[in-house]
């Protein structure tokens, strides 16, 4: 549909055209109900028929809708009439920023002003989960009031928990970049994911642009353009002649750097930077160009000379020998060194400082059990015979870690900052190249500067053991704990199990903003199946402060979906973040357990292959891990993958309570092999190991599992020896003292098929002592086998009741009662109220892999619908 004035999209008249672009057409009008004009935004017909132009377009209505801030585009409706989808938006008065900017460009004040507006702009769309992925001077709009607004969120990435797959919108399609070439990031223009770090790369161009009137990243083509923004560093803004003060120099430049990790990490840090220039009482320290005394002609003549002699030279060397990269260096990913900090504030007399500086670091590095620290003087003697340049972070980051072979340098330059000093660091994988993690800065005094020093040491040896040992980061922020605390954290991390848990939670009262330890011990409470008390610790209040990135940000809405238990998402999310972090092991263990109650065996089996073990890492989580992927076999049919894996937690791991769970578990293993001589060889060989409790519960599930594969007289062989304790006269047996002594008698007899004496032996029991299985549940399945229909439906009744009370009390979920009913009417024989109790079960966050062989829901298990709900999904 072509539009011109006079035509009506529902309530709205067409006044009259007010621009067109790539997303679309933009249109004057009038709201007839409302009285007021606004401006209209449609599809031009071209690409109507293109449907991902059409969800672009919905994309960047949904991206607006979600938001509501002063400098970004208000919008009011959105719809669709004659076959034309619209968004109506306020309508601005005034003009892009594009014209607005001069050739010479604008005054600093002025870039600092609209600089700090957009970024508040921006941070309000990241806090919600959207990035913009296309900022630029022409998406950026200054009203007539002296307002800036941000435009077109119609390349906005959105995150959004409810994508088919979990995944964010392609970032290339056919084989272009989405966006605005000369603005994008690195990361954008290599296909990979965007965040809200790309978008402050893009308005670090946009401010560079704003203070000079050129663009920061130059070429005489497109690809030209791309291999600048890839490879090369803008010149100093005030080498083009702009009037800027040291600190907007820095913070243009901070924003423009190749790797995320260097950047600032928020766009609310970002604008907190760029109001603090000129705050102060004393006028900015103004940035100056490096430059160079005009050589005289017999310096340019004896210059050129030199120039020959060492193109000679060059060519010499490349005959002789090739550049080698970082593999072929053999780097060693445990040495670490610390390169002198450059010292760019003109103060000779700061180069002592820089030299306590890499003291001080190197000093506490040495403490770290598992990093070598190459000597200071080794660095010395290295860089009095370089030719690197001293005032080159880069060149000394490369020069030490070839001549040293360390895999990780930390480097940083002293700054002017007013009438201070700021000192900023970076930790680097010399490896790879990448910024492990980028210090905020640190502003002082020279003449007093030794906390700052001591603050910067204790930073870089948790980052470096953050990066050892990379399971300690587990939903690490940005904000670094204190080294007391730190040192606390990773003693009692490596010994966390549940009877360390008292330890780790007075830790956390005493430092209840420590964040990666808040969402650690929010695992450990749902690995105890409290999903209730983890829901109070990361109650939403809880992660208002500034520690608080996207990593973390994914890690809460990851573990929220475990509370929920909407295991898909959950699994994905983790998946997702396990991806950007492989070494993190209690991510992969949130990852491998969601997929496995998401009922995504196969995943679970993928995602265990990368695993490393790490002595940091508390052997809980493995034995998580190994069992949650043995299961994960099973599921998938592959009982001697499933044996293999759990015999070797018994000779990776030390003996304890957790191993032994996992010998628990390979009962089951050989239940379903039918390998009953195993199985009482393992029961009887490690009973002293397992204790009497926990060898009475390892039978019940074995049986369990022999009876599922129709191994009848097998299961009932695996419990003899507790029904032979039931017999008159018989002398009480070594599990008499186990709290579930009497649930694992009543269920033995069960599975036995002696029904009348599980309801005679259940008889009196109570939920506080014997607990709800044995008092409730096993006694309505006996009623049911024995034709007492009146009896199972109250015993079914009271599981309702109880599920009622689950759910009420914020303990945990009604699931497992809503399953104890489908069981009971499963015995029955009334198949169809079983069935819809399954699947309100599941529905209530029952992890499917509990259906798989259980016993009670035998009359389920050749039914279409049962057999559709168990089917593995991959």
């Amino acid at each position: 549909m072509a539009l011109s004035a006079g035509d009506r999209l529902g309530r709205y008249e067409i006044l009259g055209p007010l621009g067109a672009g790539g997303m679309g057409e933009v249109w004057k009008a009038r709201d007839s109900e409302l009285d007021r004009e606004v401006a209209v935004k449609v599809l031009p017909d071209e690409v109507v028929s293109d449907p991902k132009r059409v969800e672009r377009f919905r994309r960047e209505a949904k991206a607006l809708a979600a938001l509501s801030h002063p400098n970004l585009l208000e919008i009011h409706d959105v719809g669709t009439a004659d076959g034309v989808s619209y968004v109506v938006t306020e309508l601005l008065e005034g003009d892009s920023l594009r014209r607005q900017i001069p050739h010479t460009g604008l005054p600093w004040r002025k870039v600092v002003e609209l600089g700090a507006d957009i970024a508040d702009g921006l941070s309000a769309a990241h806090d919600v989960g959207i990035v913009h992925r296309d900022l630029k001077p022409e998406n950026l709009f200054l009203t007539a009031d002296g307002r800036v607004k941000i435009l077109d969120f119609g390349l906005a990435t959105i995150d959004d928990e409810e994508e088919p797959e979990g995944e964010s919108p392609t970032v290339t399609e056919a084989g272009t970049v989405v966006g605005t070439v000369g603005y994008a990031a690195p990361e954008q223009l290599e296909g990979q994911r965007a965040d809200a770090r790309s978008d402050i790369f893009s308005l670090g161009c946009v401010l560079y642009e704003m203070a000079s009137g050129r663009r920061a990243f130059r070429g005489d083509s497109r690809v030209a353009v791309m291999a600048a923004i890839l490879k090369e560093h803008p010149p100093q803004l005030a080498s083009t002649g702009a009037a800027v003060p040291v600190d907007l120099e820095r913070i243009v430049h901070r924003c423009l750097e190749k790797h995320p990790e260097a950047r600032f990490q928020s766009a609310a840090d970002l604008a907190y930077s760029l109001r603090g220039i000129g705050a102060g009482a004393t006028a900015p320290v103004m940035a100056t160009p490096k430059t160079a005394q005009r050589p005289r002609h017999w310096q340019m003549a004896v210059a050129a000379a030199l120039l020959v002699v060492a193109a000679l030279i060059a060519w010499q060397a490349l005959k002789s020998s090739r550049e080698q990269t970082p593999a072929e260096l053999n780097l060693d990913p445990n040495r670490i060194a610390v390169v002198p900090f450059v010292n760019r504030t003109g103060d000779p007399l700061l180069n002592q400082l820089s030299t306590r500086i890499v003291d001080r670091i190197s000093q506490q590095l040495a403490e770290l059990e598992d990093l070598q620290v190459v000597p200071p003087s080794r660095i010395a003697a290295v860089l009095s015979d370089s030719s690197a340049s001293v005032g080159d972070p880069r060149s000394l980051v490369e020069e030490v870690s070839r001549a040293t072979s360390a895999g990780l340098v930390i480097s940083g330059v002293i700054d002017p900052s007013g009438e201070g000093i700021e000192l900023l660091a970076t930790l680097e994988n010399a490896i790879d190249g990448t910024v492990l993690r980028a210090f905020d800065p640190l502003t002082t005094d020279p003449t007093d500067a030794a906390d700052a020093v001591g603050t910067l040491a204790d930073w870089s040896t948790i980052a470096a053991n953050d990066h050892l040992h990379p399971s300690l980061a587990f939903g690490a922020g940005r904000t670094l704990p204190t080294m007391e605390t730190y040192r606390r954290y990773i003693r009692e991390f490596k010994l966390a199990d549940r009877t360390r848990a008292a330890e780790l939670f007075s830790l956390l009262e005493e430092e209840p903003t420590f964040t990666r330890l808040r969402l650690f011990l929010a695992v450990a409470v749902l690995d105890n199946g409290q999903p209730g008390i983890a829901s109070q610790m990361l109650d939403t209040g809880t992660f208002d402060d500034a520690d608080v990135n996207q990593h973390q940000a994914a890690v809460v809405r990851g573990l929220r979906s475990w509370i929920a238990a909407d295991w898909e998402l959950a699994y994905r999310l983790f998946r997702d973040e396990l991806q950007h972090h492989p070494g993190d092991e209690v991510l992969r263990h949130a990852a491998i357990r969601c997929a496995l109650r998401a009922n995504r065996p196969a995943a679970a089996i993928d995602m265990y292959e990368g695993l490393e073990r790490d002595a940091a890492v508390p052997a809980a989580v493995y034995v998580f891990i190994a069992t949650d992927t043995a299961h994960a076999h099973h599921l998938a049919g592959q009982h001697d993958d499933e044996v293999r894996t759990l015999e070797s937690l018994r000779t990776d791991l030390p003996s304890s309570v957790l191993t032994d769970w996992g010998l628990m578990r390979l009962g089951v293993a050989l239940g379903a092999l039918g390998d009953l001589d195993r199985i009482d060889n393992i029961l009887d060989q490690n009973s002293r190991e397992l204790g009497p409790c926990n060898s009475t519960r390892a039978r019940v599930w074995a049986a369990h599992e022999l009876r599922a594969h129709g191994h009848i007289e097998a299961a009932v062989a695996v419990v003899q020896p507790l029904l032979v304790s039931l017999r008159p006269g018989a002398e009480e047996p070594m599990g008499a003292g186990c709290p579930w002594w009497n649930e694992a008698a009543t269920e033995s007899l069960l599975i036995a098929d002696r029904n009348h004496e599980a309801a005679e032996y259940s008889r009196g029991f109570s939920i506080d002592v014997e607990g709800w299985r044995a008092a409730v549940l096993l006694p309505g399945i006996a009623a049911a086998r024995l034709g007492e229909p009146e009896i199972a439906r109250l015993r079914a009744a009271d599981l309702a009741a109880l599920g009622r009370t689950e759910l009420t009390d914020g303990t945990g979920r009604p699931a497992k009662f809503t399953l104890g009913r489908a069981m009971i009417f499963a015995q029955m024989g009334d198949v169809g109220r079983a069935m819809e109790l399954v699947r309100q079960a599941v529905t209530e966050g029952l992890p499917v892999h509990d259906l798989h062989g259980n016993l009670f829901l035998e009359p389920l298990w050749n039914d279409p619908g049962f057999q559709e709900i168990v089917r593995p999904k991959g």
